[in-house]
């Protein structure tokens, strides 16, 4: 069953993980209402048993990135094949969603922004430093009328 992800951040209600187009590329964010959370099927990831690749069920071979340069969550397509790709995979850790590479947790996982304290653009920071962790609930995505 396809997913969708429920954010909070300090303890407060911060939406559900959305999807938007920022420039050339699609970006994620926290604050959408469940009628525009963005759908997520988990594709195993064969290097570590609880962690997935998260593909964009309405952009197919897209999945939940992090943007090299700025750490921004975003949509990415493998030029060759996903196990070929830096495509990072995600594990849930302690009701935190961490970035996996090379089947090692990064210690990144899903933040929001440490610089603009309004802005809903999810980045994926390190969670000693950069800080600013949500918390998770990953959850059945369900027809919405």
């Amino acid at each position: 069953m396809n997913k969708i992800i429920k954010l909070s951040y300090e303890g407060k209600d911060f939406g559900y993980m959305g999807m938007k187009k920022n420039g050339n590329m699609h970006v994620f964010y926290g604050g959408a209402d469940k009628s525009d959370a963005v759908e997520f099927k988990q594709v195993e990831y064969p290097k570590r048993s609880n962690a997935y690749y998260y593909e964009v069920v309405k952009q197919s071979k897209h999945y939940l990135d992090i943007k090299a340069t700025n750490s921004v969550l975003f949509a990415d397509k493998p030029n060759i094949s996903l196990a070929m790709s830096s495509i990072v995979a995600w594990e849930e850790v302690d009701g935190e969603l961490h970035a996996i590479i090379s089947g090692k947790d990064t210690t990144k996982s899903v933040s929001r922004s440490a610089a603009d304290p309004d802005s809903t653009t999810l980045y994926g920071n390190l969670t000693f430093g950069d800080g600013n962790t949500c918390k998770v609930k990953i959850l059945d995505a369900e027809k919405v009328s």
